[in-house]
């Protein structure tokens, strides 16, 4: 330089010369006086230069860009700057990166409240150690990024400089950027910059102008150290403030306003596992109904009306009404101001109802004698009764596996309270719904308490037997059904995750699964008196009936008549000879005729006969059947005729034995009203021996059934014990009826095969037309067109017989023992009697039984 003064560009960059420039490098004779570009990057040479004190002690006069980047200077970065600062006005560019430089930088404009004459426009300072930004700025490009110890900035950098290059420093911008909407920062609606971590935990906002222009700085950040808890959030399934982010586990999510990993997504709900309010093992689980839509940090975060585990109960003012199915709940309602009077007609009507039946039932009823039309009124009452307890089966297993609310026709008073908003009233929520649970399931037992106590004052409980028998028989599967939901436990949530110590029964969400209080004991009692002391009453009674009546029954099997069956000409000819035993002659007769009548009824079918003749013999009877013209008997070969005689014979045989039971309890029991009256209920609905045994076994039976119906693990098992029953019936003939042991067999087949339509379906279809329409709807109608049938039909063989013994009881009367004179007995069609007050039903009723017959 010394040797060429005009030397205007110098590019020593990348190079391995030394040394240092000096004060002898300054003014106007001094060494590179004509330099305009100096260019020493990436070399040894150092600056150790004092500040100039006028114009002419400038170093490098006009010099317009220097670069000692990635040079040794480790000096002040100030004390570097300065000389070139105070009045070099041509220099408009210098670069100094990564040079060692460190302290203070006391300004670009002014410096201590003193001008400074340069008019530099890009100025590179990055990759040192500077602590502080001082003085006035100018609108220039300024690069301090990456000196991390960079902490205090004059504010009025952030808006004097055209750009403000801040990446990786360690200045706080918290203050900044509360300040900043646009204004004097040129912080303006900032654009998003995903930046992210190692591992991917929170996401930062960059900050700069939408539009930069000159009037607006550009201020450019590293978020995440700038301002991390302004700039930064944690990502999806991240809690924390700026970049302190740590992974929510347990299912929980970050909720504001401290980013804490305590809420809940949509759907599920926080579950303390201890049931303690301030418990810290706890995690989000998915919720069965509506009761999980708000994210909340708060331990009862359910939406408005709900609260509880997995928000399944209630609060004050509302009312819920549980579904069977424990995959399924229904809403909490808000309870309503009016009071609907419906519910509370029905309520009232349904409790003097009972109180009427009852009264009638134990005070009114006598043990009279009926006619053939009080025995039809009884069999449609019977078989009735049988279809409502098919159609509650049916019912309990739909509502478990398709999610159905009860059906009213299991007439449980828990539903009928709920439709007078009993939860809605005093009691409350919580009282509420155990009055409504526990009614249901202590409603039979109270019933017949009642009865027991009121038949006392009749004097003998036995009168009660008929009104508890009635009640049991229309009310056993809603108890059961009502008895074993209270114990069902929801110990999972919907993804199936255990809830261990914060199970809740279902029917009582607030309520835990194990407990020793009122409410569990009372379950246990339902449980005891329902499945244990109602069928154990009927099994004892069983006992000492059959001890009461065991004489009586053992007599008349004695004086079973014989029967010497033959045809004769176009019919057949029966005599009936009674044994010469030991007996009153009133039984002898009793005895004769209802088998003479049972044998009557199924053979005059085979014949094909509307009248018999019978002529008394020695010791017996003798009938004659002549078939009537038409008949198609006379066209039969005669081992034809004897082969469709001997399977009359069988069931003559078991009409007889049915007719025998149901006569030898009467006569046992003659001295007993009371009990008569109770148990011929029985009596008439089973054809055993001992019905009261049969109705004990019922009730087991239908415990187990309604048992395994309500819940859709079990319910494909109860449809195979269905089918079994089905079929057992159809074998066993175990009713009082042929019409009824029909009824049955269909019943339960249908029901079986809906039960196990329903299970199969549900994997297979889901929740599809034919699952939720098609099947429940042919379960129904199959039994109920089938009821319907029957009672469109004339009497089955056992009323028909009951008629023909009425006759017969007049001829036997009537004629002396030693009179062979023959008279005919006109055989019962088993007709309603009112076919005869309307001759325009009873055509069309005979046209319809022709297409059976």
């Amino acid at each position: 330089l010394k040797r060429h003064p005009k030397l205007e560009y110098v590019n020593l960059g990348h190079t391995k010369i030394f040394g240092e420039i000096r004060d002898e490098w300054k003014g106007k004779e001094g060494i590179g006086k004509g330099v305009r570009e100096l260019m020493l990057q990436h070399s040894m040479v150092k600056f150790n230069m004092s500040p100039p004190e006028d114009k002419a002690d400038l170093p490098f006069p006009n010099l317009t860009k220097l670069d000692v980047s990635g040079n040794p200077l480790d000096m002040e970065a100030w004390k570097f700057i300065y000389p070139f600062a105070k009045k070099n006005y041509y220099l408009y560019e210098v670069a100094a990166s990564e040079c060692g430089l460190f302290g203070p930088f006391k300004g670009i404009h002014t410096a201590q409240n003193y001008p400074l004459m340069w008019q530099v426009r890009t100025l590179d300072l990055s990759k040192n150690n500077i602590t502080a930004l001082e003085g006035g700025p100018r609108s220039i490009h300024l690069d301090v990024s990456n000196n991390r110890n960079l902490k205090d900035i004059a504010k009025s950098y952030f808006g004097g400089t055209k750009v403000l290059d801040l990446r990786n420093t360690g200045f706080n911008g918290t203050a900044v950027i509360m300040k900043a909407n646009g204004s004097v920062q040129a912080v303006e609606k900032p654009t998003l910059r995903e930046v992210s971590t190692t591992n991917g935990t929170w996401t930062c906002k960059e900050v700069r102008p939408l539009k930069p222009s000159a009037e607006k700085s550009i201020v450019l950040i590293t978020p995440e150290d700038f301002a991390p808890k302004e700039l930064c959030t944690c990502v999806d399934g991240f809690a924390g403030v700026g970049t302190s982010c740590i992974k929510c586990t347990s299912g929980f999510e970050p909720l504001p306003p401290n980013k804490e990993c305590c809420g809940c997504p949509e759907g599920k709900a926080r579950v303390d596992f201890d049931r303690s309010a301030n418990s810290s093992d706890s995690a989000c689980l998915r919720c069965y109904g509506k009761g999980c839509a708000v994210s909340s940090c708060q331990h009862d975060s359910c939406r408005t009306g709900y609260r509880g585990v997995l928000c399944g109960s209630c609060v004050q003012g509302y009312q819920q009404r549980i579904s069977r199915n424990s995959d399924s709940y229904d809403e909490c309602q808000e309870c309503e101001e009016t009071v609907r009077w419906w519910p509370w007609i029905v309520a009232v009507t349904y409790g003097l109802g009972l109180a009427a039946a009852m009264g009638f039932l134990i005070f009114f009823t006598k043990p009279e004698e009926k006619d053939a039309e009080s025995d039809r009124k009884e069999e449609f009452k019977e078989q009735s009764l049988l279809l409502l307890s098919v159609i509650q089966i049916l019912k309990t297993a739909q509502s478990t596996m398709e999610e159905l609310l009860d059906s009213p026709v299991q007439l449980k008073l828990g539903d009928l309270l709920y439709s007078i908003s009993v939860q809605c009233g005093f009691l409350g929520y919580e009282k509420g719904r155990i009055l409504e649970a526990l009614s249901s399931a202590f409603c039979l037992p109270l019933l017949c308490t009642v009865g027991l106590l009121a038949a006392f004052c009749r004097g003998s409980p036995f009168w009660a037997l008929k009104f508890c028998i009635f009640v049991t028989s229309m009310l056993f599967v809603g108890t059961i059904q009502a008895t074993v939901s209270n114990f069902i436990c929801t110990s999972n949530d919907k993804d199936d995750i255990p809830l261990l110590e914060a199970s809740y029964l279902k029917e009582f969400p607030f309520a835990a699964c194990e407990g020793s209080g009122p409410l569990h004991i009372s379950l246990y009692v339902a449980l005891v008196v329902n499945a244990g002391v109602i069928p154990g009453s009927l099994l004892v009674l069983a006992l000492y009936v059959s001890n009461e009546t065991a004489k009586v029954r053992g007599l008349f099997r004695q004086l079973q008549p014989s029967c010497t069956c033959g045809l004769a000409g176009d019919g057949v000819k029966m005599d009936f000879r009674v044994p010469q035993r030991d007996g009153k002659e009133s039984e002898k007769d009793e005895s004769l005729l209802i088998y003479m009548a049972s044998y009557s009824i199924y053979a005059s079918q085979v014949v094909g006969c509307q009248s018999m003749e019978v002529k008394r013999i020695d010791h017996g009877l003798s009938v004659t059947l002549k078939a009537s013209e038409g008949s198609n008997f006379v066209n039969l070969s005669s081992l034809q005729k004897y082969s469709m005689l001997s399977d009359a014979e069988c069931h003559a045989m078991w009409l007889g034995d049915v007719l025998v039971n149901r006569q030898s309890a009467k006569i046992a029991l003659k001295e007993r009203p009371s009990l008569w009256l109770g148990v011929k209920s029985s009596f008439f609905r089973y054809g055993a021996m001992d019905p009261l045994l049969c109705e004990g076994f019922s009730k087991v039976l239908v415990f187990i059934l309604t048992t395994l119906c309500a819940k859709r693990s079990t319910a494909p098992l109860a449809g195979l014990m269905l089918l079994a029953g089905g079929l057992g019936v159809f074998r066993g003939m175990p009713l009082g009826s042929r019409g009824r042991n029909q009824l049955a067999a269909a019943s339960l087949t249908t029901l079986g095969l809906f039960t196990c339509a329903l299970s199969m379906l549900g994997t297979v279809l889901g929740a599809s037309f034919a699952l939720k329409w098609i099947v429940p709807i042919v379960a129904v109608a199959v039994p109920s067109l089938f009821f319907m049938h029957l009672q469109l039909l004339p009497g089955d063989e056992t009323l028909q017989a009951s008629q023909l013994l009425e006759s017969a009881q007049h001829f036997l009367k009537t004629t002396p023992a030693h009179e062979t004179k023959t008279q005919s007995l006109q055989l019962p069609t088993g007709a309603w009697a009112f076919e005869s007050d309307f001759p325009w039903l009873g055509r069309a009723l005979a046209k319809y039984r022709a297409l059976w017959s």
